[in-house]
């Protein structure tokens, strides 16, 4: 008889168990479900504004294409200011240099 009541026992306890055991992966599984809608929708959004963002670029290389002699002139007349500002800058170390070799000597 007490092997009988050690069996209800362990049965009873085993049932608890698995019981608890389903509920927690039931709540898991639904969890996990919710974030792979959210994990889709962030895919979805990121293949939508890299989608975007290869028509841009493919828009920008249209438009450098058909101005291209514009875009040349610009850079022709970005670099001519750069230049200009370091000739400035090189023609007063070289004075600067004159005149402290003059003062030397």
């Amino acid at each position: 008889m007490d092997k009988l009541v050690h069996a209800d026992i362990f049965f009873f306890i085993t049932t608890c168990a698995i019981v608890l055991l389903t509920i927690i992966l039931a709540v898991a599984f639904v969890y996990g479900i919710f974030i792979a809608k959210n994990v889709h929708y962030v895919v979805k959004k990121i293949k939508e504004e890299s989608d975007n963002i290869s028509g841009d670029i493919a828009h920008a290389r249209q438009k450098i294409k058909e101005q291209g002699i514009k875009m040349a002139s610009y850079v022709a007349f970005f670099k001519s200011l750069v230049s200009f500002g370091s000739e400035k800058k090189a023609k007063k170390k070289s004075a600067k240099k004159s005149e402290d070799s003059e003062v030397t000597n």
